[in-house]
């Protein structure tokens, strides 16, 4: 637990510690604001999600405090998805992304990345018994991707001929409905 802290401490002394000019104007606004506005997607656990009072906790929300007091400033949480957080940024909605992004050079030609605090690769999920071993057996099966993520991006790449399902965005928790689930996460 001590050892993600430390990696994201040196990853919110990176962004604040490299502003160079052009954003040393953005992040002197943020402390003379009084408030950082962090983009946070809240739903997927353990990075982010809502408790069972509906507040925002998850890794990526310790993180998002941890920059906040860093700073000396206000943590305002906004939450954004996988396709409004980098519109949000340009928007001026929010100060910093801080969910679940994959660095591409297509997305460095709009925004900066800071150095990762948590990496995690993109994996395929399958049945243990089937019989996909790889990229190449899901020829003619159907993949399950988020729409403009790095894996609809690979699926397209590594298994050109697979059917690609894309969904937009995860539904939000429903603590009560999970409830009457037996405390499985219910998505219809």
């Amino acid at each position: 637990m001590k050892t993600w802290i430390k990696t994201a401490l040196v990853g919110i002394g990176l962004f604040a510690a490299t502003a160079t000019a052009a954003h040393a104007d953005d992040l002197q606004s943020i402390i003379d604001a009084g408030k950082v506005r962090a983009g946070v997607c809240l739903t997927s656990e353990p990075a982010g999600f809502r408790d069972a009072q509906n507040l925002p906790v998850g890794y990526d929300v310790d993180v998002a405090t941890l920059l906040a007091e860093k700073l000396g400033v206000e943590l305002e949480i906004v939450e954004v998805t996988g396709s409004t957080r980098i519109p949000m940024l340009l928007a001026n909605k929010i100060d910093v992304i801080i969910c679940n992004i994959t660095a591409t050079t297509e997305r460095a030609k709009s925004v900066d990345f800071s150095f990762p605090y948590l990496r995690t690769g993109i994996r395929i999920l399958v049945q243990k018994d089937g019989d996909i071993t790889g990229f190449d057996s899901l020829a003619g099966k159907k993949v399950v991707v988020g729409r403009g993520t790095t894996g609809e991006a690979m699926v397209k790449l590594r298994a050109p001929d697979a059917e690609s399902r894309l969904y937009r965005e995860p539904r939000r928790r429903d603590p009560d409905h999970e409830a009457k689930k037996g405390g499985r996460l219910c998505r219809g």
